[in-house]
């Protein structure tokens, strides 16, 4: 039985058909043909495509599995295909004939899903490159919002006020200077009246005195002695005193002093700044003192006139919409360049 079963085994083994090796043309055959048809070596088409010699011999021996993947070895083909002129068509055509052709379809499905990874990497590295680069942009956005909101709110209302409050100061120091100026005219009046009513007062008791003296020394000697001589000591004793009024009504015309005129500015008042805006202008004044009598924004058509203590320091951020007058003489702002600020000093 065993001897039986294995000499079926046998004759099933040599009835089975063996696989006819292939007669066709291959691409090796193609290449080396096309080769020698252009008098070429080997090495010069290695040379003219950059590989090793060894890769045309082993494709012209049609030996692809010592070479690489199949990826590479279809890559060669082509570029042989295009270095000697032959069809490529005809290549591929017999290199899948030769069982080369087919790729595994999980080779396929693997390298697809590779590639899909790797895109899906790169594209979410782009993705969160862009995100920071947004973030960015919108916080230096909102930074630039918050540094004009804060700039605007110092011009339209802090540099307005201050502006205000230094004319107000102005005006009453005008105000203060004037009424003192009365003030002390009345008091001066008022020393002087009272200084000529003592004097008076004092001229009366005198003459009373020398009323009733005369009257004492006429009274023993009635129709003899005239009157005459009393009459004479009378004028002599009001000659003596009148000197002394004189004299006290001179005094007091020296203290008398004559008050400022109101329509002369004081020494308090200092210089006067005058400026007239054609467009919108930024700008700060500064005075000795080291206050700031205007700062802020100015609106096209406004006129601003000043009074502080020289020297002022100035600022204009546009010179060429601002006519400035300083003591009632222009100041030449021509040579200053436009759309730029201006710091200068008026003394």
């Amino acid at each position: 039985m065993a001897s039986d079963k294995d000499l079926f085994e046998e004759n099933s083994e040599e009835e089975q058909p063996k696989p006819e090796p292939y007669t066709g043309e291959t691409p090796g055959q193609l290449f080396r043909e096309a080769r020698e048809a252009k008098g070429l070596t080997t090495q010069q088409v290695a040379d003219s495509l950059r590989l090793r010699k060894t890769v045309i011999e082993l494709l012209e021996a049609d030996e692809f599995d010592q070479l690489s993947s199949a990826t590479y070895v279809r890559g060669y083909l082509r570029s042989v295909s295009k270095a000697l002129e032959v069809d490529e068509i005809r290549v591929f055509e017999a290199y899948g004939k030769m069982g080369f052709g087919e790729v595994p379809v999980s080779t396929i499905t693997m390298q697809s899903f590779s590639k899909r990874k790797v895109r899906e990497r790169n594209d979410s590295r782009l993705m969160l490159f862009s995100y920071f680069i947004i973030a960015i942009v919108i916080a230096m956005a909102v930074v630039w919002w918050w540094q004009d909101t804060n700039n605007g709110d110092i011009f339209n209302g802090n540099g307005n006020g201050s502006v205000n409050n230094g004319s107000s100061q102005q005006v009453e120091n005008r105000t203060a200077v004037r009424r003192d100026a009365p003030t002390e005219r009345v008091t001066e009046d008022q020393a002087r009246g009272q200084t000529t009513t003592d004097d008076d007062q004092q001229a009366n008791e005198t003459e009373g005195q020398t009323v009733t003296s005369r009257n004492d020394d006429s009274a023993p000697v009635v129709t003899d002695e005239p009157t005459e001589p009393p009459t004479e000591d009378t004028t002599t004793a009001r000659d003596t005193n009148e000197p002394t009024v004189v004299a006290d009504t001179a005094a007091d015309a020296e203290v008398v002093t004559d008050p400022i005129p109101n329509n002369q500015p004081s020494a308090s008042e200092g210089a006067e700044l005058v400026m007239a805006f054609s467009g919108d202008c930024w700008i700060k004044v500064t005075d000795a003192t080291g206050t700031d009598i205007a700062i802020g924004v100015k609106k096209a058509g406004y006129t601003m006139p000043l009074t502080g203590e020289p020297p002022f320091d100035i600022i204009l951020c546009k010179p060429e919409v601002v006519t400035m007058t300083y003591n009632g003489e222009p100041v030449d702002l021509s040579s200053y360049r436009r759309n730029r600020s201006v710091t200068m000093t008026l003394n």
